[in-house]
């Protein structure tokens, strides 16, 4: 027996006795299962399972659960690699060898505070149950994501998650008021900004930040305290239709300016590829061709001003030419229902069926963040790079196995930035070393486009091919931010058992 598998069988047994064997999984049916995300690592990986499957499975009950994990996981150099609801595209799959700690049976939600706007829960509470609790209440999160009923809300906190209304309120991070989090050490500690209550306190560090987008390399997130609101007495959605995808984005603009986004939470630009995917199944007829373009808009608030503010949206999109055609606009409200991810994975796979363990057809979400100034010329940039991937002169090999199902969708990000939503569809079982190697290629033609419109490698998902995971991040962040990072991790976590496989 190796000195590795001894140490694994003593960690296995020692967790089993402090936290209770019912919690622990061994089998290999149950490890399989934690071999994948949504994200698409996997495809880069010829023997995947081999190389993703953990050890063991461990679901703690409550935050001392997880401090006797991390406490046996130091004595043996047993890695850690939080699991909540696997919806974020990079860093969650396990890895061979390790203990996946899987949060979501820690879903009790522990205080409501309605005098204060506070409320607090575990890290593995489902983040339709967090919506659930507060709108029979009265209430709604600011933190809302689309894949509500997988994501949980310490994954909000592990990945900075994208928010459906960030228009008009911002990300996750900006509403989430405190954290319970397992250091590497062992210890349970309570940060918020500045202080360990829930508000900001101006006489210490934020340490709260620092586990924002962390994905599990500097400690478990097991609680979460989040801001909320009172429901908006009124909502008014509506879209427009485009002959020309350089007027609707001129128009998503205008929309979007933080003058007008109090009331406007979100707007959209959907663009022909997508909307001719998507128009059969929803409309149940053919997109027409003259349609190249929906805008969308949300508007929330007091009914004067959401009136008022609809009259001032409806002029812009009007003098951006954009005109009504009432027969196609369910194609834009199917996606108001916050079905959002489960729906589209379910017409993704009506492509073909799910056969092969599922790795049939595969997803592949890249979501890089771009400048307002150069949104337009970065579509166009985009498409054209989008039929060189398709185009077999140029790759022979990656054009076989891939498709672009949405080419670009952009959503407001933070201020003068957007979330450039895009969904490549793969057909897995066809994948060789061949496909590999030219979609790595690919790929670094995609993050220099990316750079060289001012924009960042991704809003939240994260993903980065992982044999050039380091490379990037430098580019990302510079050399010397980049070794602050590892200063940071190796100060905290300096056995480096948490969630070791990305970023270094």
């Amino acid at each position: 027996m190796t000195s590795l598998e001894s140490r694994l069988n003593n960690f296995i047994d020692d967790v089993s006795k402090a936290i209770g064997s019912e919690k622990v999984s061994t089998d290999r049916p149950t490890r399989m299962c934690y071999t994948l995300t949504h994200g698409p690592e996997c495809l880069l990986h010829e023997n995947y399972i081999e190389e993703f499957l953990p050890a063991v499975v461990l679901r703690p009950m409550s935050t001392e659960d997880v401090q006797e994990i991390v406490k046996f996981a130091n004595k043996y150099l047993v890695p850690l690699v939080p699991s909540g609801g696997r919806t974020g595209s990079y860093g969650a799959e396990g890895m061979r060898d390790c203990a996946i700690v899987d949060l979501r049976s820690m879903n009790r939600i522990l205080e409501f505070d309605e005098k204060n706007y506070r409320i607090t829960a575990e890290a593995g509470l489902l983040m339709a149950d967090y919506v659930k609790f507060l709108r029979e209440r009265g209430y709604m999160p600011l933190d809302w994501p689309a894949s509500e009923r997988s994501a949980t809300l310490g994954s909000r906190v592990a990945v900075n998650g994208y928010n459906w209304w960030e228009n008009g309120w911002g990300p996750a991070e900006f509403h989430v008021r405190a954290i319970k989090v397992v250091l590497p050490n062992g210890d349970a500690v309570k940060l918020a900004r500045g202080s360990s209550r829930p508000s900001k306190c101006g006489i210490s560090y934020n340490l709260m930040s620092l586990f924002f987008g962390s994905k599990g390399t500097l400690g478990i997130i097991t609680e979460v305290t989040e801001s909320f609101i009172e429901i908006p007495p009124m909502k008014v959605y509506g879209s427009m239709v485009f002959a020309d995808i350089k007027d609707a984005f001129e128009a998503y603009l205008d929309i979007k300016r933080p003058r007008y986004s109090r009331l406007v939470w979100r707007t959209t630009v959907s663009t022909e590829r997508y909307l001719k995917f998507i128009a059969p199944y929803i409309i149940k007829k053919e997109w027409p061709e003259e349609c190249k373009a929906v805008v969308d808009y949300h508007i929330f608030g007091e009914p004067q001003a959401v009136k008022e503010m609809e009259e001032k949206v409806v002029n812009i999109l009007k003098n951006h030419n954009g005109f009504e055609r009432p027969e196609l606009s369910d194609v834009r409200a199917y996606w108001d229902v916050h079905n959002l991810l489960e729906d589209y994975m379910g017409l993704a796979s009506l492509t073909k069926r799910i056969k092969n363990q599922g790795a049939t057809m595969r997803m592949i979400f890249l979501d890089p963040n771009i400048p307002d100034s150069n949104l337009i010329a970065f579509y166009m940039d985009l498409q054209r790079l989008f039929s060189k991937m398709e185009d077999e002169n140029h790759y022979p090999a990656l054009s076989q196995v891939m498709t672009v199902l949405e080419s670009g969708t952009p959503i407001p990000g933070m201020e003068g930035y957007n979330k450039f939503w895009v969904v490549l569809l793969a057909d897995w079982e066809k994948w060789d070393n061949e496909c590999r190697k030219e979609f790595k290629k690919w790929f670094r033609e995609y993050a220099e486009l990316v750079w060289s419109h001012n924009g960042s490698l991704s809003t939240t998902h994260g993903f980065i091919p992982r044999e050039l995971e380091v490379e990037f991040l430098k580019r990302e962040l510079g050399e010397k931010e980049y070794e602050l990072m590892k200063l940071i991790k190796r100060t905290l976590d300096p056995n480096n058992i948490m969630n070791p496989k990305i970023f270094f």
